[in-house]
């Protein structure tokens, strides 16, 4: 499950961005005028705005930074550029729905949300003067926050409204067991590129000669040599297939035959395995969340594909 994390202002709606980056929309055919960057179902995004949301998802970025390859064919700033235009078309896709259903951000709570970041802007020289320089207005910041809140309680709005409580919390936990299981095992190896000597170690191993010492002497994983070959506890997903596949297998002290990867011959001691069961009561409110986020996105999807957005 994935817990929320609060970020700081500026960052506050990088999720938000991230995640349309999955998504799809209709174009309108309507023309825009020069200063106009978006339309959104009749609504107008002004190239001003974007500019000056343009500037605050650049801050901290030299200009070599954001005129650098990214690694995708486009410089770091085309890229931010495409981000902050599709933030702002979601923005306006979702503050159209949360007028619908009337769902308001008060003055009080707009104006505590400024002074919280006037303190920090007020304690960051840089970041006053980059505000001083790019022209973005007090009013244009506690615009991006009510936008922001807005959007916030309008998620709140729609999750209260599906109706997930604790019965389907339970039928998610029974109709998925293996998502509440939690195993690890503690293993060593000894890795060896010849697969003759990996033979060879395996059955000096199965005479009762001592494994920390044979992977001392021969194995070539330089992470763990000086240890005995000792991995620790690890979970599924971390080593690869291969090794995985045989070490969750093996009972507690036993070795196996030598193990082929890319990276070698792999020969596994099994030192220890945990296994622990996470009770509904344990998971129920993750899995409410969880399943909330999973028809909230559902949603915005549904919104975005039905959408006439018109962008530059």
């Amino acid at each position: 499950m994935i817990k929320k994390n609060r970020g700081r202002v500026l960052k506050g709606i990088a999720i938000l961005i991230m995640a349309i980056l999955f998504l799809t929309a209709c174009s309108g055919g309507n023309k825009l005028s020069d200063d106009t960057a978006a339309l959104v179902n009749g609504t107008e995004i002004s190239m001003d705005e974007f500019s000056k949301n343009l500037s605050l998802f650049s801050y901290g970025y030299s200009s070599d930074v954001l005129n650098r390859d990214d690694g995708s064919g486009l410089t770091l700033l085309e890229t931010i550029k495409d981000h902050v235009m599709e933030k702002l078309v979601l923005e306006a896709i979702i503050i159209e729905e949360a007028k619908k259903n009337n769902i308001e951000v008060s003055d009080e709570d707009i104006q505590d949300a400024f002074n919280d970041f006037k303190e920090e802007m007020n304690n960051d020289e840089l970041l006053k003067n980059y505000m001083d320089e790019n022209d973005i207005s007090d009013e244009f910041i506690k615009d991006f926050l009510k936008k922001s809140r807005l959007i916030a309680k309008y998620e709140i709005f729609y999750a209260d409204s599906l109706g997930i409580d604790s019965d389907v919390a339970r039928e998610f936990y029974e109709e998925n067991p293996d998502l509440f299981i939690t195993e690890e095992v503690n293993a060593k190896h000894i890795l060896v590129k010849d697969q003759l000597l990996a033979d060879e170690l395996y059955v000096r191993i199965q005479n009762g000669e001592s494994f920390d010492e044979l992977a001392i002497e021969y194995s070539e994983d330089p992470s763990v040599v000086e240890n005995g070959g000792d991995l620790g506890y690890f979970p599924r997903g971390v080593m690869v297939s291969e090794f995985e596949d045989v070490a969750f297998t093996l009972a507690i002290g036993e070795v196996s035959e030598p193990v082929q990867s890319a990276f070698g011959y792999h020969i596994i001691l099994l030192e220890d395995k945990i296994s622990e069961n996470f009770s509904l009561e344990e998971v129920e409110h993750e899995i409410i969340n969880y399943l909330m986020t999973l028809e909230y996105r559902k949603h915005i999807d549904e919104l975005m594909e039905n959408a006439n957005i018109t962008k530059r």
